[in-house]
Order: C-alpha cells, then structure tokens, then sequence
C-alpha cells in the first residue's frame, strides 16, 4: 500500500471472491498450483486500528494447467552420472467442444468418380482459430484443415473418418466419432415404359429411376433408328417420368452435384408409334387351293401416302419374322408353304414408325395334283354331227384354263376358259 509504513498495514488474500487467508502482517503468500486453483486473486488492505479503511487491489487472474511438454532423465553417483533425457511427453487437455465429421453433399451413398468433401465442424468453436487433425483406416493421407476434398472419389477412400480441433499444443477436442465413407460403383438407371407400343394418336409414359436417391435429375435421349444420331430430348428433368409420343430408341442417365456426375446409361428401351394405317395382305392368285409346283405371290399393301418409303415386316408359317423393302413375297408353292401370313409396315425414315399388323391371310398348298376328267354327252354319233365335250379338275377350284386334244394333235389354237366344247365330228 502506497499510503503509510508497510507496517501500518493488515493483508487478506481472496480466491474467486472467497477469503483465503485473513488479514496478517504478511503482504505476500505463497501456495503450491494446481489445475484446480485457476481463478480470479485478489488481496485487501486494511490500515492496522482502522478497520473501515480499506483498499482493494485489482484481480490477477491464473490459468492453471498440466498441460505441457515433459522430460525426465536420471543420476546417480559422485560425481552425478546422468541418464539421457526422455522422450518428450505432450501433457494436453480436452476441451469440452465436440467435433463432428460429416459429408457436406449429404447423399446416402456415394459412387466411383463423383466430387465431394468431408467437413470437420467443432460445435461451440466457431470464433476460435482451430487446426485440425485427421486419422483415417483408408489408404490415403488426410489434410490438416477443416475440409477434406476429394475431387475423384475410389475405393482406396473407402474407410473410417475421425477428426479432431487444436486451439494450441497443449488444448485440443477429444477425437470425433467414426465417419465411414463407402464408395459404390457407378450406378447404372432402370428404365421402364408403361407400354412399348403407342397408339396412332396416343403416347406413352417412360420412367427413369436410380436406385431410391431422390437428390438425381435426369438427362433423356432418343434415337430414330440405329444408324441415326443421338437426340437430346430433355435435360436435368428433376421428374423421373417423361411422356413420349414418337417412336424410337430411348435411353436415360441421372446427374448430380456440381460440376455433374453422371450414371451410366441405362438399357436402351424400344418404343413404336402405330400409324393410323393398317397393312393389308393378299394373295395372287386368290384361289382358295393352292397346288404344289404353282406360282404364288403374298403382297402387302399400305395405303398411307405415296412419299413413305416402308420396309416390310413379315409374319411366316414357320413363325419367323423377316424384315425386307419387298412388299411381296414370291413363292415356288409347296406343302411346307401352307400356314397363315401377315405383314406390317416400318417407316424407313423412322422406323419404331409402324403399321397395324394385317389381318391374316391362309394360304392352302395341296401335295397332290389335280386331275383332269372328260366327257361327253353322246358316246355314239353320226358322221357329221356335233357332240358336246366337257373337261372337268379335280378337286374343283375356280381359276382353269382349258386346253383340247386329239389324238396328240391340239384341236383349238388357244386355251379356253369354258370348260365345255362343241366338236363336229368329220
């Protein structure tokens, strides 16, 4: 105290605004420090006789702490022998902040080649300068900041996470729990369709699913044919389901995050339009029995405009299928010829652009030849007289022509259509 002797005054010492020791003569007190004494001291003067004339000090306040960097070493003897020093032992407190890992994308699953990044955050720290420490069961070298960013994600990331915060040497969070980052394969989507066939004036729904994850959008294509390029149809469709009104080929592929991962492309699915023409199939001849060894011709006809080039599809008796540009079939007939056919339509230039399958048409092959009959409606004539000849097939069928004979000589130059002839005998 400035006023005075020192001996004119009392001391007393407080601890957090506790008493520690009552007043004394002594200015000055010594204490042993632990951890536990950290606090606010203070000590209060009192003029000795006078007891209402005191003064206090300022607060000092101690941070105590058994953190820190030990070493120890040995002696012995005289003259002292020392041991080497120690090891260093790192003496640190944990803090009472807890660190968390986590994935800043927040997906479920995580895929080979996408972008991400693993977070530390330290609850309660968000004004404290931290370092920060990583230890991880995968193959790779974790950073030392707050983020951990993976720009190619494989499975040598697969593996278990921990981090923790160090605000100095001495100070530092406990480790966070465990973090497990599983990387998959690139997915590959599901496509599906209500209908594989749109009707002539209708459309069709198609859906596009990757797994259960909601966080993908999806990229739609299509294609004419085979041999024609790729079309975009639509572009980061955050709807799984797209309505479609043409034919094609059509295939889907999810993307997120930025910049995008894609999936694989899904399996191509085929759709065909209907066009509101039907096919029609015939037979030329259209007798109704056809004879083994005859010529007969299947075609197909599609009445829809004159500049639609088709190629054709037909349905066989031996139940395959036959794409060709020939709108008929030509046919040396035989037994194994028999069956039923129909025929459809592809437009060339878009060809899931298609007909109504014809009606069938039947088409009955006979193994057996016909045969030829004669006959005459008088077996007994005079010479000069005339006498009716009949020529008859069987089996019966409609479309005869009729050729007639004498002898080996023909009598008529030209085949008839009757079956009758009237012959003047000579």
């Amino acid at each position: 105290m400035r006023e005075g002797n020192a001996t004119d005054w009392l001391y007393k010492f407080n601890w957090n605004d506790q008493e520690m020791v009552h007043f004394t003569k002594s200015s000055s007190y010594s204490l042993y420090l632990t951890a536990e004494l950290s606090g606010n001291y203070q000590c209060i003067g009192r003029r000795n006789g006078l007891t209402d004339f005191t003064k206090q000090s300022n607060n000092l306040t101690l941070s105590i702490s058994d953190e820190g960097i030990y070493q120890c070493r040995g002696r012995r003897g005289n003259p002292v022998f020392f041991t080497n020093l120690s090891k260093v032992y790192h003496s640190q407190k944990t803090l009472s902040n807890r660190a968390f890992v986590t994935l800043q994308q927040n997906w479920t699953q995580i895929f080979s080649g996408e972008m991400i990044t693993i977070k530390c955050e330290i609850q309660g720290g968000e004004n404290t300068e931290w370092q920060y420490e990583w230890r991880t069961t995968s193959s790779k070298t974790p950073p030392t900041h707050s983020e951990y960013n993976i720009s190619r994600a494989s499975f040598s990331y697969n593996g278990q996470y921990w981090c923790k915060g160090r605000r100095d040497l001495f100070f530092s969070t406990a480790w966070s729990d465990a973090f497990t980052l599983k990387v998959s394969n690139k997915p590959r989507p599901t496509i599906t369709a209500e209908r594989r066939t749109i009707p002539a004036g209708g459309n069709a729904t198609l859906s596009c699913s990757v797994g259960s994850y909601n966080e993908w959008k999806y990229f739609w294509f299509r294609r004419a044919s085979v041999f024609t390029e790729i079309q975009v149809i639509r572009n980061e469709e955050p709807d799984q389901m797209i309505t479609v009104t043409q034919g094609g080929i059509y295939y889907c592929k999810g993307g997120r995050g930025n910049p995008v991962f894609f999936t694989e492309d899904s399996d191509p699915i085929t759709i065909e339009k209907r066009v509101s023409s039907k096919a029609v199939v015939s037979l030329e001849p259209s007798w109704p029995l056809i004879f083994s060894g005859e010529k007969i011709t299947v075609r197909c006809r599609i009445s829809l405009g004159r500049r639609t080039e088709w190629e054709y599809e037909w349905s066989k008796p031996d139940s395959s299928t036959v794409l060709t540009n020939n709108a008929s079939i030509n046919l040396n007939a035989s037994v194994i010829s028999s069956g039923s056919y129909r025929c459809m339509g592809k437009n060339k230039q878009e060809l899931y652009s298609v007909t109504e399958w014809s009606d069938v048409i039947t088409l009955t092959v006979s193994g057996n030849r016909p045969k030829a009959s004669i006959s005459a409606d008088s077996r007994v004539l005079p010479e000069g007289d005339a006498v009716t000849l009949t020529c008859s097939v069987t089996p019966s069928t409609p479309g005869w022509s009729y050729y007639w004979y004498r002898g080996r000589r023909l009598l008529v130059q030209r085949r008839t259509r009757q079956p009758s002839l009237l012959h003047r005998l000579q």
